[in-house]
């Protein structure tokens, strides 16, 4: 699709790495929260193998 200024890119915001994962250290630390280690641990580890590169 195409604008006056440009191109646009209609993608879904969990189609974006860095959406998903900030949505899963915000699910990780209502777990956290919450008192479910477990599924934070989980959560978080998901999260992390979603990062690459140096920050």
């Amino acid at each position: 699709m195409t604008r006056f200024d440009g191109y646009v890119l209609n993608i879904e915001p969990e189609d974006v790495d860095a959406c998903g994962y900030e949505r899963l250290v915000k699910l990780g630390n209502q777990a956290i929260r919450n008192g479910d280690h477990e599924t934070a641990s989980r959560l978080l580890g998901v999260a992390l193998e979603k990062w690459q590169g140096r920050p």
